[in-house]
Parts: structure tokens; C-alpha cells; sequence
């Protein structure tokens, strides 16, 4: 006997190809109709998809997102049934991980023109860039929209609506906050400067675990007469926030714990949990920034601090998705929804850069549940990338050069030998005809640099196997 009634789960016909969002609707209705009980099995995607001659990743994404708004519950390892408590029954969907209230009082910070930046010097030369160059085939078509309509959705757009497909995709991520924590703000700038405003009291320290990123910096300098910077790659890290915390009261701690800039590691589940117990217990705000949510290579996913049980002392941003430039223009801010309402206050938010055709476009992917497959051709794209890189490096400049391939991200952190200056080489490179993206970092002047932060975001295995060969006759030179 035949485990469904599949008669059930065929969608009348209407003229056009079932999407995700259609067939999440679809799915819904049945649940309603009470065809279908609380912890009864369901049909699985690939049966709906052979059911209605869809593709099976349309389905999937359905699911998913009837999974994370209540409707659908699964375990690993078993089928999905219907919901025990549905969303239209339920007084309270889920607990939020943030509180709603700040656990310190806010006070708005005064910009300070003056600002001593204690850093720990280190040089490197970056090649490369984080944004990806290629537009995926979804926002193409934002070029060819006339200057009229443009106008026509600049009327009728609607941030709210923007803001709660944001909010459903966070939770197909496993952030589970209430949409009065959560905030869109355009631009990176624009939103650190925000958060540090709103929380920073002038009298306290800013510890800034990535010294040598040059708009922290430039920030935190605006807020704070003094701010400690730590390397966040050192091995040593919690040592020494602990020993400073012995000595004096700091308000922010700022870090990627997600892959770190610029040496490319991430911390890891213990070292995480430490620290969110020493804000806690010290009463300290951390910053969260993350870009690389995307792009893990380890069986599971990244663990955001935000994620632990951290008394509303976390707030995390990070862009909406690095596969286009304007996604990663795209910040989202989770916090208590104290701070958010204070954010929301701040002229700063509304000065950056909004393109309402992109947003069009993006909110239509979001709405279609697309955003999870477009991250996943992009973290599947990266790590064939990350392979072929490997394997030049091995091939090429295995005897000269040390590295770790990373954790999270798309940036290798490459040590060269120490009788090497990676800035003549480069200009060398430059000189021989190479067209390299690269800058230098230097804090140290008339210093040598042996380190190199290299990113594949935009990775041409051809150029990148021509320049190792080039380096290693370089090397054997020198």
C-alpha cells in the first residue's frame, strides 16, 4: 500500500513552470486543508518534483524555506512531516537568541578628530579583491531598465517587505531573532560607524583584533582616544585579551571571527564560547563582522557568535551575500531591539548608496528562495578554484613558500622566505608585463615584507600558473 495519497501533491496546471515560492504555497494550502495532520510524513522533494515535472532543486528550496517558517519539521536522517504546532497556531514562533533589551546602557559617543591607534605592525602585500566581478544572471537585466521606471519603483518600493525576505533567509541560516532585531544598512562604513556610535562610551578602550584594516581603523579613531589592536591570527589571542581585561575596562571588542583579515584563519568552537563568556562576565560589547558565511570548506558550517548564548553582549553584522557587489553592499545588523531602535534614529543609515532595480531583483530572489542555490554555486565554484590553486602553489613554489589552506573564506595567507622582498618582486612582476591587482600594507617603512595575503574571488587559473612559474625563476635568482 502506497505510503501517500500522491493525488494530493499534484498542483493544478496554470499555464506556467511551478516555482518554489508556487509550490510552497501549494504545500501550505494542503497543510490548511487538514488533508494532511500534525506529525504526519510528507512526500519527499524529489517525489514532488517527479510529481509536478519540476526540477528537483525548485523543490528543495521550498522545503527549506517551509522548514524554517514552522511549517515542515525534519531531523537528519528522516522524512519531513508536518509541523506539530503550525505558525497560525502558535502565540510565539520561537525564541530568540537576542534579548530585546541592552544589557548596558546606551550612550551615544561624541566623534573624537584626535584618536592613537596601538597596533601591532604587520606587513603584507594583497593580491586580489573580495568582490566578485561576475553579476549573476538575476541582476543582468537592472541595466536595461529605463530612467521612468526606475522612477515608477522608487514609489512603490517597499524597504518592509525587503527587510522580511532578509529576515526568512537569516532563518533558513539558523538565526532565529524576531524581525525587531534585525536591520538592513547600506554600506559597510555607514553601518560599522553606526554600531560603534551607538554603543562606544568614550570613556572605555576599543580593542580592534584587525589593526591592519584601514576603515576599521579610520573608524574607530573617530569614536575612541584610545583602542588597543591585537592581531587576531596570533595564537595567543585570548591570553591577551584576558590579561588586559585584568588591567583595565574595555567597551567594544571588534573581530571576524570568521575567517580574520588578513591572515585568513577562524577561530574555533571553544575559543569562540571563551570569549563570549569573558564579555559577559567583563561587560564588554563584541562587534561581529562577517562576510564569509558562504564559503566553508569543513563538514559543517561557521557558528556565528551571535549563535551562542551571549546575553545581548554580541551584535553582529555582515553583508547579505558576496556573490554580487551590491549584496555585499547589503549589510545586515542583528542586535537587541533596543539598538536597533537607536540605529534607526541615526542619520547615518540613510546616506548610503540604494539602487531600488537591484533591490527589485534581489528581493524577487530572496522571495524565490534563491539565494541559498545561488551561495551554493559560488561556494562549489570556489573550492574547485581553491584545488587548482593548491596544486599550482605545490607544483611551482612548494620549496620556497609555507601556507595553510583555510578554514572559511577566499584568501590563502602565504609565507615567503625571509631574504625575499615581496614588494620588489611584485613591482618586478609589474614590470615584466603581469597585470596584478595588488597593494602593499606597510607600517614599517624600509622594512622587507614576506607575507601575502592572496584572495580567489576572481581567480584565472591560466595568470595565476604563469606568475608562480615566473616567481619561482625570480626565486632561484635570488
Amino acid at each position: 500500500m502506497d505510503e501517500y495519497d500522491f493525488s494530493l501533491w499534484v498542483i493544478p496546471p496554470t499555464g506556467k513552470k511551478h516555482s518554489s515560492a508556487h509550490i510552497e504555497d501549494f504545500m501550505i494550502k494542503v497543510i490548511k486543508s487538514g488533508a494532511v495532520v500534525t506529525g504526519e510524513t510528507v512526500p519527499s522533494h524529489r517525489v514532488i518534483a517527479r510529481l509536478n515535472n519540476v526540477n528537483r532543486n525548485t523543490t528543495l528550496r521550498a522545503f527549506t524555506k517551509l522548514i524554517a517558517t514552522g511549517w515542515l519539521a525534519h531531523t537528519r536522517g528522516s522524512k519531513a512531516t508536518v509541523a506539530e504546532t503550525l505558525p497560525d497556531n502558535r502565540k510565539q514562533i520561537f525564541r530568540s537568541i537576542v534579548p530585546e533589551l541592552l544589557p548596558k546602557p546606551l550612550q551615544l559617543a561624541e566623534m573624537e578628530t584626535l584618536g592613537m591607534e596601538k597596533s601591532s605592525p604587520l606587513d603584507f602585500i594583497q593580491v586580489g579583491t573580495s568582490a566578485f566581478q561576475n553579476r549573476p544572471d538575476y541582476l543582468r537585466k537592472a541595466f536595461y531598465v529605463s530612467s521612468r521606471k526606475r522612477m515608477e519603483l522608487q514609489t512603490t518600493y517597499s524597504s518592509e517587505k525587503f527587510t522580511k525576505n532578509i529576515f526568512t533567509h537569516l532563518k533558513l541560516r539558523g538565526i532565529s531573532v524576531h524581525l525587531e532585531q534585525l536591520l538592513v544598512i547600506r554600506g559597510r562604513g555607514d553601518c560599522l560607524k553606526c554600531i560603534f556610535k551607538a554603543l562606544h562610551n568614550e570613556n572605555n578602550i576599543v580593542v580592534n583584533t584587525a589593526p591592519c584594516d584601514k576603515m576599521v581603523c579610520s573608524i574607530i579613531k573617530q569614536f575612541s582616544r584610545n583602542s588597543i589592536g591585537i592581531e587576531m591570527g596570533t595564537p595567543d589571542l585570548l591570553e591577551k585579551i584576558e590579561q588586559l581585561l585584568e588591567k583595565t575596562k574595555i567597551g567594544i571588542l571588534y573581530l571576524r571571527p570568521n575567517a580574520c583579515y588578513p591572515t585568513c584563519r577562524s577561530l574555533d568552537d571553544a575559543t569562540c564560547l571563551r570569549l563570549v563568556e569573558l564579555a559577559k562576565k567583563y561587560r564588554f560589547y563584541i562587534i561581529e563582522e562577517d562576510d564569509d558565511h558562504e564559503f566553508w570548506w569543513k563538514k559543517h558550517p561557521f557558528k556565528p557568535l551571535v549563535c551562542y548564548d551571549h546575553d545581548g553582549f554580541v551584535i553582529h553584522c555582515s553583508s547579505l551575500s558576496r556573490t554580487s557587489p551590491y549584496m555585499q553592499h547589503l549589510r545586515t545588523v542583528i542586535g537587541p531591539g533596543q539598538l536597533i531602535g537607536t540605529l534607526r534614529t541615526l542619520p547615518d543609515i540613510r546616506y548610503g548608496y540604494q539602487d531600488y532595480i537591484e533591490e527589485k531583483n534581489i528581493n524577487q530572489l530572496l522571495n524565490d528562495n534563491g539565494l541559498i542555490s545561488v551561495s551554493r554555486q559560488a561556494r562549489l565554484s570556489k573550492q574547485k578554484d581553491i584545488k587548482k590553486l593548491h596544486q599550482i602553489l605545490q607544483l611551482q613554489l612548494g620549496a620556497y613558500i609555507n601556507y595553510e589552506l583555510p578554514e572559511n573564506g577566499t584568501a590563502i595567507w602565504i609565507s615567503f622566505p625571509k631574504l625575499l622582498d615581496l614588494k620588489r618582486i611584485f613591482e618586478q612582476l609589474k614590470n615584466d608585463g603581469f597585470r596584478l591587482k595588488f597593494s602593499t600594507n606597510q607600517k614599517r617603512q624600509n622594512t622587507s615584507i614576506q607575507s601575502m595575503r592572496l584572495d580567489i574571488s576572481n581567480f584565472n587559473e591560466e595568470e595565476c600558473r604563469r606568475i608562480a612559474i615566473r616567481l619561482r625563476t625570480l626565486f632561484k635568482n635570488r
